[in-house]
């Protein structure tokens, strides 16, 4: 079979792309950015100014450093695109993503069956690195900052004049203050009749906030119209707010490694660089007020500046150690946690010299644990889409098939039925485990990462031994912490979680999903769930089958330290939401 080749370029098609974000003034176009980026998470159709976005996040935040790295005296437009303009815009950008699938079709002389097995890993490998935001709550960030970077406190403050506490408190501060501007005008409406009277006015004759207009002398309704108006006042602090609240230097100290001005970067050009919007997502306005890109971003950005220095000192390895070891408590924490301590948990043991991570035992189940904290490793940028896919495959693939290795070990001894001994370091203790007891036996592989595709059906990435009778699961910590949260709220008893496990199990290899939860979401609503018999009938997943979990997260979902969790106990207030201004209004 001869695949044609199309007409793609990406070092061309990139070039003009930032040539024709450069004409727009950045002070309007990252506003409107952020704004729209506002608007991923709701119900959105195919329309403007989503049309053709199939990674939305990625790919906004992506026509923004070209923007921001483009030369000011190019500027020509001082609006947002116009809907022909964004079109142009949208259709030029799609010529960019498509060149890096052309890279991967098959070379002269390639077999198509060759191509074909390599291309349905490719594509969900390479989609799953580069178009994919991070999709886990903010507490479970701050917690991995916290958790990872504490211990080296003395060289992180040495270098940025800021400890690991400073920035989580600063991100803190500026996630209050953006709280405050974006429920401002629930205050408004809440306090002042008037001007609850003209917002339910405006919404009952759906008149857009852009066309709003009062010319009346009331102060609390002229600001809330000129906040509609301005859909950019509701994302820009003003530096003195930062510094009535905390060490003017410190904030300095922030600002200066997680913000980002309009200037010129003839280097920054591919989809596959390090987008800088993502490493500084603070935007210096020309009038010096702070645009805040995306809120929950700058804690992403946080880790990524921590980690990148890190690890470019002499404590790199003694970090990785740390963060491996942070890594399992987690895992242990989390099960102690839905097992109420009452479950054998062993954390560090050994079998016959073999070193294992973590072994749960718990009335005729057991959960046999290995984590893989994979070390980092950095691409290039350059569009060689080949070997960014196995860089990046190989060592997620490497780390999951040593993690299934090392539960074979463990579990060939349950399905032989064998008593075995098991060591734990610390606490000091030996086992005796009676294999013939355990009639539910689980390999799971946590990773610290998220890998979407690749980890979600695991007989495309990994070999497993001939007398195993399933697949391991793979599954992020992010995802297992929430999952093992919800169980917990629900109250789901033990014998259902076994009866999930194996629901899991079965569909090895059958899931059409880029998010592992969606199933999970689908099997806590849905009790009476079945694994169709025949083997060929895919199950696919959709957005709203992780609803559940965003519902038990407004009401609290049992993090530590979750944020606002008195109010979201209380139901007694609720907050504005960039897609739902109606929220919380007095009738």
């Amino acid at each position: 079979m001869e695949f044609p080749k199309l007409d793609f370029n990406i070092n061309k098609d990139s070039v003009l792309l930032k040539q024709m974000v450069a004409k727009f003034d950045s002070d309007s176009f990252i506003t409107d950015i952020a704004f729209v980026l506002t608007l991923i998470d709701s119900p959105r159709i195919q329309c403007y100014p989503f049309q053709g976005l199939d990674s939305p996040f990625r790919q906004l935040t992506y026509l923004a450093s070209l923007n921001l790295n483009s030369d000011i005296d190019g500027v020509i437009y001082k609006t947002f695109p116009t809907n022909e303009q964004w079109y142009e815009m949208v259709v030029q950008m799609l010529r960019v993503r498509a060149g890096y699938y052309d890279e991967l079709l098959p070379q002269e002389g390639q077999e198509s069956e060759d191509f074909a097995k390599l291309y349905s890993i490719a594509m969900p490998v390479f989609n799953s690195y580069f178009d994919m935001g991070n999709l886990n709550y903010e507490e479970q960030e701050i917690e991995r900052v916290t958790s990872y970077f504490l211990p080296f406190n003395d060289e992180i403050e040495n270098h940025f004049n800021l400890k690991t506490e400073d920035f989580i408190s600063i991100y803190n501060l500026i996630d209050l203050l953006m709280e405050e501007n974006l429920n401002r005008p629930l205050k408004i409406i809440n306090d002042d009749p008037e001007s609850l009277n003209f917002w339910n006015k405006m919404k009952e004759e759906k008149v857009n906030p852009m066309d709003w207009n009062y010319n009346g002398g009331n102060p609390k309704l002229q600001e809330l119209v000129s906040i509609m108006k301005n859909r950019g006042e509701v994302h820009t602090i003003n530096k003195e707010q930062l510094y009535r609240r905390y060490d003017n230097n410190k904030i300095d100290s922030f600002l200066s490694n997680l913000t980002i001005s309009r200037g010129e970067d003839a280097s920054y050009l591919f989809y596959t660089q390090p987008n800088k919007v993502l490493l500084r997502p603070i935007y210096k306005r020309t009038d010096d007020r702070l645009l805040i890109i995306d809120t929950k971003q700058i804690i992403h950005a946080i880790y990524r500046l921590l980690l990148n220095f890190i690890i470019r000192t002499p404590q790199k390895d003694s970090f990785y150690r740390n963060r491996g070891k942070a890594l399992q408590q987690k895992v242990c924490q989390i099960l102690n946690d839905y097992f109420k301590g009452e479950a054998f948990i062993y954390n560090e043991y050994s079998i016959d010299d073999d070193k294992q991570d973590v072994l749960l035992l718990f009335k005729g189940m057991a959960f046999i644990i290995e984590t893989k904290a994979n070390k980092e490793f950095s691409f290039s940028g350059v569009p060689d889409t080949i070997n960014i896919f196995k860089q990046y495959y190989h060592s997620f693939q490497r780390g999951i098939q040593k993690g299934y290795d090392q539960c074979w070990r463990v579990k060939q001894r349950f399905l032989n039925q064998e008593n075995f001994t098991i060591i734990q370091r610390s606490p000091s203790l030996s086992y005796l485990v009676k294999g013939k007891k355990y009639n539910s036996v689980f390999s799971i592989i946590i990773t610290l990462e998220k890998f979407q595709e690749p980890q979600i059906n695991t007989p495309s990435v990994l070999k497993i031994n001939q007398n195993d009778d399933y697949f391991p699961l793979s599954i992020s910590i992010d995802d297992f912490e929430v999952l093992f949260l919800a169980l917990k709220k629900q109250k789901v008893p033990v014998m259902k979680l076994i009866r999930f496990f194996k629901i899991r199990e079965q569909l090895q290899g059958r899931i059409v999903s880029n998010d592992e939860l969606r199933l999970w979401g689908v099997l806590l609503m849905n009790k009476d769930f079945k694994v169709p018999e025949d083997k060929h009938q895919h199950f696919q997943t959709y957005t709203e089958m992780t609803i559940i979990f965003d519902e038990l997260y407004k009401a609290g979902l049992g993090f530590k330290n979750e944020k606002n969790i008195d109010r979201k106990k209380s139901h007694k207030i609720r907050f504005m939401e960039p897609r739902h201004f109606s929220d919380g209004i007095k009738k």
